[in-house]
């Protein structure tokens, strides 16, 4: 079979067809992945979970000094604060030379919290 060039471009094209033939082929072949083993995936899974809420990111605002009508707040130190527990039951407040009577359950609340008490 004598070599020509027509014949050349002929068998460098089918030899062209074929291997790209060859090669979309190949990568239809299904392949195998490596899976995560189900017990490391739900480790990994909890991990992150934890991970995640053990950081809160929070701006940082200084405490207000007036509230909302515009009038300055006042913070309590519980060592100002004395009650009085009164014959009848209630409670009244002491706070700076000022007397203010406070709910019952006010009253309870404070006392968790250590304020002085004094009987009447």
């Amino acid at each position: 079979m004598p070599l020509t060039s027509a014949s050349l471009v002929g068998n460098f094209a089918i030899s062209n067809v074929e291997e790209r033939f060859l090669y979309l082929a190949e990568s239809l072949k299904p392949t195998r992945r490596k899976a995560l083993p189900k017990p490391a995936f739900a480790v990994l899974f909890a991990a992150l979970i934890l991970a995640s809420y053990s950081f809160v990111l929070q701006p940082s605002y200084p405490a207000p000094e007036f509230d909302e009508n515009g009038e300055k707040i006042q913070y309590m130190e519980i060592e100002d604060i004395k009650l009085i527990h009164k014959k009848d039951g209630s409670y009244q407040e002491i706070y700076q030379n000022e007397v203010v009577d406070i709910p019952q359950y006010i009253a309870e609340k404070m006392i968790q919290q250590g304020v002085e008490i004094i009987e009447e």
